[in-house]
């Protein structure tokens, strides 16, 4: 967990850094929407930033998943080991 944390914070350095040293003004047009001198710095920031949160998102929502799946497994295992041992006692009696 550690090494991955240190991995996300030195990409996010070096992002910073990039942004940093590109800190232009353009103009950014998506579809229909048009942003007059934008600094590149804000660009390249919100979309790292985007795209962090929607990694962090699937990563949470396969936690989650699996999460449950755990708790659903584990309550079976619970069952069968009862029917197991229910079976045990009927054929030792």
């Amino acid at each position: 967990m550690q090494k991955y944390i240190l991995i996300v914070l030195v990409i996010a350095l070096l992002v910073a850094l990039f942004a940093v040293q590109n800190a232009l003004r353009v103009d950014i047009r998506f579809l229909w929407w048009t942003f007059p001198q934008v600094s590149l710095v804000m660009i390249m920031l919100s979309s790292f930033t985007g795209g962090a949160l929607a990694a962090f998102l699937l990563a949470l929502a396969r936690q989650l998943r699996s999460t449950f799946q755990i708790r659903e497994l584990t309550g079976l295992n619970r069952q069968l080991a009862a029917e197991i041992e229910r079976l045990k006692s009927e054929t030792n009696e």
